[in-house]
Parts: structure tokens; C-alpha cells; sequence
């Protein structure tokens, strides 16, 4: 968003300058004359639009945690249920934020609310902390008056986004821990213990076992061209990168995602609970199915899942259910489909979409915990296998030195 220098008096007839970020010229006229300013002088500064583009940019950015979210639209959720306005909730929810990056944006939040924007509005103007199904949850609370349930079913959408995570990372802590440590005892063996052993080898001058061989060839490669290999991995990573943040390449990325065996059921799992949930959430909140949908097509976290839930949108905006195009573009396996045209039939939809939530959320956890138990077996057994190839590799031509010394 670009940012503007203006020059303006207060009703004193002071001279006042500042900056202020805003979409247009006129914009920011209405904002300082909402705040008792008269401007006289307004233009565009390119130097600081700039600067807070790179400011903004994720890299140099503090993070919001999952934690904070959760903590700011319970608490706020609480205090208004109390009766107590938004304005002063949300001044006592800044005092008792932490300092971080969450407090400054809730002070914006305060000075947008204070010049007459909505919350919903106000949360927009950070839509890379607040998600645009977030966003649209608070702005349903603001139209149907029930501000604070609506906050609260939001804390428990988050809670449960969080729970997700830390299971998946729950499952992956022990390969990685796994895997690190073993990696960083074949760069030990291969930079350092290795050479050394070469040189015994070399003073044999007997023909060294197969195993050896592969080893020493290998440390040799590793050692010589270990640059060419850091290089083709860091070009290699940020190709990757540079192409899933492109619309066609997170879309087929995604996409992959689902075909991949065994763990692509998992993550269609994963995204049919958080969409059903979002979408659930919506319509409990009042928004309307069609803007429901788009809203909640976020939610999966997949972008060939979005894609195809707008296509779905749009059948129903053509008169047809929920559930027949779901059925006809496959955006959800069994039982999905038909525990939504029950809930179509009888006029729950809210509640059936989170008993959908809640199956899919338990199918992904039993499948997850099922792969974990089958992955972590196969993964000693692949270590173990490495393990002894290197033992055979270092200690055969120990055993084969032993015998010809004896033999002399």
C-alpha cells in the first residue's frame, strides 16, 4: 500500500505533517478529516512506499504465533461478552499483549477503529496475519451483532489449527532427529575419519573388499566436488521456491500432493476437515453460502483444493446443492457427500459440515499415526542397513590386515 506525506492544520490552525498509508489520495483525505485535520497539501512518497515494501517483506518481518491469535480473539471475545464497548476491549487486550509485532498491529487495529473503520476492515489492512476466512468470520459477528460468539468460535477454529500442527510435527520430530544425527555422522566419517584410514589402505597394497572401495570413491567425490553438490542443491531449492510462490506452480505442486501414495489421502483428509470447519463456522456466523464458500476455500491450505471448491461455488450459485457438485467434481470422498445432503435435507448444514470436520479430522489422525508406526521400523531398518555397510567398509580391511599379519 503506497504511502502519503501531507501537510495540513488541526482546528487550532497548527501546522501539522505526517505520513499516513492508504490506497489513494482521497482516502486519506477522508482519514485525517475523520481525525479533525484540514490537509492543504498531499503527495505520494515513492522513497518510504518503498522502504515499507521491503519492511514488509516476510524475511524481515517478526512472526505472529498460532499462540497470540488465540489469545487475542479470546480475550477480546471475552470482554465484549461482558458489555464492555470494543474500543475499550480492544485497549485492554493491547495492554495486555506482550510487546511484539501482534501489539503493533492491534494499535493500528485501535487507530483504524477510532477513525470509524469496522474490526473486520481494520484486521484486513494485515491480511498477511489475519487469514481472509478470519477476516470474514469477525466481519459476519459485525452484521448479525453477535460479535463476541463469533470471536469465540474463532479461537476454537484456531485452537484446532493449532492442534493439527503440532501433531504433524509430533509425528515428523523423530525421523528428523533420526535423520540429522545420521547425517552429521556420515559428513564426520566421510571429512575426518575417513582420510585417515585411506592412508593405512594405501600401505597395504592388497586388493581392499568391495564395500571399501564404494566407500573411499564416494569420500573422494564428497571430499573433491562437495561445492558443486552445495551449489546444485541451494540453485535447485530456490527454483523450487521461486516456483511454488507462482500460481501455477503451487497449483501443481498441490496437486501432486494429493497423488502421492499412501500419504496423499492423508492430506485430503487434512484439507477436507479445515474446509469443512471454515465453511461451517461461516455459515454459523450468517454469511451467506456463496461468499461462504469462497471464503473457506483458503482454509484447506491447498490451492488445487480452493480451485476446485470455486468451481463447486459456482454450481451453487447456478441453484444446485452443496452436495451434488461435490459429488460430481470429487472435491470429497465418502462419507462427505452424503452427511451434507443430510444436513441440506434437514436444514442443519452447519452442524453436519462439523461432524464432516470431526470425521475427516479422526480418519487423518488414525492414518497419520498408522504411518508413523510403519515408517519408524522402516527407518531402522534403512538405518541399520547403512550402519553396516559403513562397519563392513572400515572394518574388512582391518580383519583382512589382522590375517596377514598372522599369516607372516
Amino acid at each position: 500500500m503506497p504511502t502519503f506525506e501531507y501537510k495540513s492544520r488541526d482546528g487550532f490552525g497548527k501546522l501539522v505533517y505526517g505520513t499516513c498509508e492508504s490506497s489513494s489520495v482521497d482516502d486519506v483525505v477522508k482519514r485525517l478529516v475523520a481525525s479533525g485535520l484540514y490537509p492543504s497539501a498531499i503527495k505520494r512518497s515513492l522513497l518510504r512506499s518503498a522502504f515499507n515494501y521491503f519492511q514488509r517483506l516476510p524475511v524481515f518481518q517478526k512472526t505472529v504465533s498460532i499462540d497470540e491469535k488465540i489469545d487475542f480473539a479470546s480475550r477480546l471475545a471475552t470482554l465484549l461478552k461482558a458489555g464492555i464497548p470494543l474500543g475499550l476491549s480492544l485497549d485492554s487486550v493491547i495492554e495486555q499483549t506482550g510487546a511484539g509485532r501482534l501489539k503493533e498491529i492491534l494499535v493500528d487495529i485501535k487507530k483504524l477503529l477510532d477513525e470509524g473503520m469496522p474490526l473486520s476492515g481494520s484486521m484486513a489492512r494485515h491480511k498477511s496475519v489475519f487469514a481472509e476466512v478470519h477476516i470474514a468470520i469477525v466481519e459476519a459477528g459485525e452484521y448479525s451483532g453477535f460479535l463476541d460468539t463469533c470471536l469465540e468460535s474463532l479461537a476454537l477454529m484456531l485452537e484446532r489449527e493449532k492442534n493439527a500442527r503440532e501433531k504433524a510435527r509430533d509425528v515428523s520430530r523423530y525421523p528428523k532427529i533420526v535423520l540429522f544425527g545420521m547425517t552429521l555422522a556420515c559428513i564426520a566419517l566421510v571429512g575426518f575419519i575417513l582420510p585417515r584410514y585411506e592412508a593405512i589402505f594405501e600401505r597395504m597394497n592388497t586388493p581392499l573388499p568391495l564395500p571399501t572401495e564404494i566407500l573411499m570413491e564416494l569420500g573422494g567425490l564428497a571430499r573433491r566436488f562437495w561445492f558443486v553438490g552445495a551449489g546444485a542443491f541451494a540453485v535447485a531449492w530456490f527454483i523450487f521456491r521461486f516456483l511454488i510462490h507462482t500460481d501455477k506452480g503451487r497449483l501443481a505442486f498441490d496437486k501432486f500432493l494429493y497423488k502421492i501414495p499412501i500419504i496423499g489421502e492423508v492430506f485430503l483428509f487434512v484439507s477436507v476437515s479445515g474446509w469443512a470447519d471454515a465453511l461451517g463456522n461461516l455459515l454459523r456466523s450468517g454469511v451467506p453460502i456463496i461468499r461462504s464458500l469462497t471464503m473457506s476455500a483458503k482454509a484447506s491450505g491447498n490451492a488445487h483444493f480452493a480451485g476446485m471448491v470455486k468451481n463447486v461455488s459456482l454450481e451453487v450459485a447456478e441453484g444446485s446443492g452443496l452436495s451434488g457438485p461435490l459429488r460430481s467434481f470429487g472435491l470429497a470422498p465418502a462419507p462427505a457427500p452424503q452427511m451434507i445432503a443430510a444436513g441440506e435435507a434437514s436444514g442443519s448444514l452447519d452442524s453436519m459440515l462439523f461432524s464432516v470436520r470431526d470425521y475427516f479430522g479422526k480418519e487423518a489422525d488414525k492414518k497419520i499415526k498408522r504411518l508413523s508406526a510403519y515408517f519408524e521400523p522402516a527407518l531402522i531398518v534403512g538405518l541399520s542397513f547403512v550402519v553396516l555397510f559403513l562397519a563392513l567398509s572400515v572394518f574388512l580391511p582391518m580383519w583382512d590386515m589382522t590375517t596377514f599379519a598372522h599369516r607372516r
